[in-house]
């Protein structure tokens, strides 16, 4: 499947068999979701495309019975007949009703679930590209629901063939060539239409982008975290003014859209009534020439209406078919996108070697630059870190110091040189296995709206109930004082969204997120800016339950604040993404170097104040 995931659909009859092709994929998707309600959605939707038939004849024989005989006895057998044929298919439609009710939620469950599975193993590469971005936005939209509507149009189509060609034999013995008119109105149908959705579904193509500013606007109003500058700064007025444009642009398009659909179904409904018209004048003709009986003119007239009806179904499943077409199209290409350039080698499971602990890492002239940037954010840096060793990397913003993390991590793949686990190329790893060693706090850390203990164990779910583990973690960040104030101890729910919440404060978040760095008790851990929201004193003692913690692993603190890293064993200073000096701080201090002049700088601005 390609990976362009670009518009480029027509509406023509190479679509539609386009879409034809697709069916044996929906089949499958639906198969493998139930079998069992797969195969009694089937059969009841074929038992009810023969209803209208089976409606006819009972009709065309109780009306011609009761027309030729008084005997009550003679006509029961078709009354009960006709009662029957009614009975069952209003049964299977009810019975059809429930049935697709379960099927539906199942085979969405299964849907959503495997979009979800798809941006889960999306690089980051790919969930920073705003076309990836607005596709991932298309799939929730369109794609969870385009599958089991499909096999509905499928099955659409199918029954009502089978129902046209059964009224269109009852038909053909008097009326030959209104069966060859009804078989042109479907084309008269269908040019107009699929003109009219293919610029419908350009339009709802292109909504991505502004749709997803949409979802932003509402989200800044009702989350908590952007609230607070929103209402200070009275910006709700002004995002609400923006919201409203897009939605105003979005309805005047709908306006539009359906203006043109009314025209078009005004247009072909006169020409289906002119049809209609003209052919129940022929039935009456030959009814009083023929002295046709009343059930057989009653059941010729049903069966051109029944037979007009079903053109149309076919004719709009088709439509509707051709629209689905080009979500399917971009479902099945978006769970079988993979990334060009920047995804992971995946080598045999045999060829990947095993790691079980990570003892050392290191850079050997390593290059990168972001996608579709042409500025390098690292040029040629070396350095190895070995475990005990507990290692600064400071520089001002923007020098190259969180890329190094995002590479040590896989996600991001460097463009030359070469990064060593254990002295061994890291492509030689398996990503999972390699991330099932490394612990991250990234400088965007994620307030999580859980318990304080979902909270802290997402990095490793398997030991959410040892308590043990979370108790040092949570004191290891000194939110021992946090945790007294819990009214439900570690499962107190956090955040404001859900039920009985509390609130922390930014550096109580921070100090949380600290903790489950910590918890998935990793070989090699690295801080990216880890203590932003902290005050001097808590900075401090954070950064020496750090090294204490770390004292048998990797790890790596990345800082622009120079006033507790001398604790570190070792400084790596990082400008314009070149390592300038490594030592420790007495080393580079002596120097009198960049890492000198920084120093002093940002502590006499400390102490300034």
């Amino acid at each position: 499947m390609s990976n362009n995931l670009n518009f480029t659909g027509k509406y023509s009859m190479k679509e539609v068999l386009k879409s034809i092709g697709y069916w044996p994929l929906i089949i499958k998707i639906l198969w493998v979701t139930n079998k069992k309600l797969f195969l009694l959605l089937l059969l009841l939707n074929l038992l009810i495309g023969l209803g209208p038939v089976l409606n006819i004849y009972a009709t065309q024989q109780l009306i011609n019975k009761l027309s030729s005989s008084n005997s009550i006895v003679h006509i029961l057998p078709y009354v009960l007949l006709f009662c029957s044929i009614l009975l069952t298919i209003n049964f299977s439609q009810a019975f059809k009703n429930m049935i697709n009710n379960l099927f539906n939620n199942e085979v969405l469950n299964k849907i959503n679930i495997e979009i979800i599975e798809k941006a889960n193993s999306l690089t980051l590469e790919d969930f920073e590209n705003p076309d990836i971005q607005d596709q991932v936005k298309r799939a929730q939209q369109e794609s969870g629901r385009v599958p089991i509507q499909t096999f509905h149009l499928m099955i659409s189509i199918v029954t009502s063939i089978i129902t046209f060609f059964s009224v269109a034999s009852l038909i053909y013995y008097n009326l030959k060539w209104l069966v060859v008119l009804f078989l042109v109105l479907p084309i008269l149908y269908l040019i107009p239409n699929m003109k009219l959705a293919q610029y419908e579904y350009e339009i709802y193509w292109n909504r991505a982008p502004k749709q997803r500013i949409s979802w932003y606007l509402t989200y800044l109003i009702t989350n908590y975290r952007s609230f607070k500058e929103i209402k200070i700064n009275n910006s709700g007025p002004h995002i609400i003014k923006e919201y409203s444009a897009i939605v105003h642009d979005f309805i005047d398009e709908d306006y539009n859209i359906q203006k043109k659909r009314l025209i078009i179904f005004i247009v072909v409904d006169l020409l289906t009534i002119i049809v209609v018209g003209y052919a129940l004048i022929k039935v009456v003709t030959i009814s009083v020439q023929d002295q046709l009986m009343i059930g057989s003119t009653v059941a010729l007239i049903q069966s051109i209406i029944v037979g007009i009806n079903k053109v149309s179904e076919i004719s709009t499943s088709i439509i509707s078919i051709c629209q689905n077409n080009f979500s399917l199209d971009q479902y099945f290409k978006f769970t079988t996108f993979s990334s060009n350039k920047n995804s992971i080698k995946i080598l045999e499971n045999e060829l990947y070697l095993p790691l079980e602990d990570i003892y050392s890492i290191e850079f050997r002239d390593v290059f990168f630059r972001y996608p579709n940037t042409e500025t390098y954010s690292l040029k040629g840096i070396s350095f190895k870190v070995r475990k005990g060793e507990t290692v600064a990397v400071v520089g001002e913003n923007g020098s190259g110091k969180s890329t190094i993390a995002k590479l040590i991590a896989r996600l991001y793949i460097q463009d030359s040189g070469e990064i060593l686990i254990n002295n061994v190329p890291i492509e030689r790893y398996n990503t999972e296995d390699l991330r099932k060693n490394i612990s991250v706090m990234h400088q965007d850390y994620e307030c999580y709206e859980f318990s304080l203990r979902k909270n802290i164990s997402i990095t490793d779910l398997n030991r959410k109930s040892d308590d043990y583990s979370l108790k040092n973690s949570i004191e290891n960040a000194n939110l021992l004082k946090v945790l007294e104030k819990l009214n439900n101890n570690i499962d107190t729910q956090l955040g404001k969204w859900f039920k009985e919440g509390v609130q922390l404060s930014g550096g109580e978040w921070q100090k949380v997120a600290y903790a489950r760095t910590i918890f998935k008790n990793a070989s090699l851990n690295i801080l990216d800016e880890p203590t932003s929201a902290l005050d001097p004193i808590a900075e401090e003692q954070l950064l020496i339950n750090f090294k204490k913690y770390s004292k048998d692993k990797i790890a790596i603190f990345i800082s622009h604040r120079y006033s507790n890293i001398k604790h570190a064993d070792r400084i790596i200073v990082v400008d314009n993404g070149i390592i300038l000096e490594d030592g420790t701080h007495d080393e580079l201090y002596n120097k009198n170097g960049h890492y000198f002049q920084l120093y002093n700088k940002q502590t006499g601005i400390f102490s300034a104040f």
